[in-house]
Formats: structure tokens, sequence, C-alpha cells
């Protein structure tokens, strides 16, 4: 992955090139793993709430949001979180660190990297 870097807007030199800065693997890593956890945080709930539907209706019942918050409370959506969390360090940082590395290296041995072309 490269992320372009250019000087100050306000720097007095009209002919500055921009710069390419490759990233680590490392940092790749990192941040795809700690991009997956975020991510899920915001997605559990949702998650939860749709597991929750549907086991009710594979019951025959009734489900009733209002229902679920006096039975178990509104941070009864957070259950489970942490082992979300611990799959997404796992997964989200295998997927899009690989994805990353794999696509950097096709890159080296193609020279271009157009998967729209094909």
């Amino acid at each position: 992955m490269y992320i372009p870097t250019s000087p100050h807007p306000l720097a007095t030199s009209t002919a500055t090139p921009v710069y390419k800065r490759k990233l680590t693997p490392t940092v790749t890593f990192a941040t795809s793993g700690l991009g997956g956890c975020l991510a899920w945080c915001f997605i559990h709930p949702a998650n939860t709430l749709a597991v929750r539907m549907n086991l009710a209706s594979m019951q025959g019942k009734t489900f009733s949001f209002s229902g679920m918050v006096k039975e178990s409370g509104l941070m009864s959506l957070y259950d489970g979180l942490p082992a979300g969390v611990l799959r997404q360090v796992i997964y989200a940082t295998a997927r899009f660190g690989l994805f990353e590395t794999f696509r950097d290296k096709l890159h080296e041995i193609r020279g271009h990297t157009d998967f729209g072309a094909r």
C-alpha cells in the first residue's frame, strides 16, 4: 500500500515532487486488524438483534425490541462482543493484511494491478 505525501501546501517551491512511501507489513497488518475490530464493534449489536429475532421466530414467538430491553437491558446487545473482536483480530488481520501483501507482490510481478481490465 502506498501513501502519497507532499510538502506543506504553502511551501514556496512550485516544482515539488510527490513522494510515495511504502508501508511496512507490520503497519499493514496492524491497521487491518484494528479496522476489522472497530467495524465489528458497530456491527455486533445489529447482528445480535438479528439472531435474537430469528431465534424467536423459530420458536414461534413474537419478537419485541422493547420486551428484550426490559428483560435483558439495552447493553445485552453487546453480549459476546469480546469473542467477536477476538475473531476479527485473527480473521480481519489475515484477510486484509494478506490481500494488501499479495496485491503489492502482484504489482511487482506484473508491473500493474488492473483487475478491472481482465
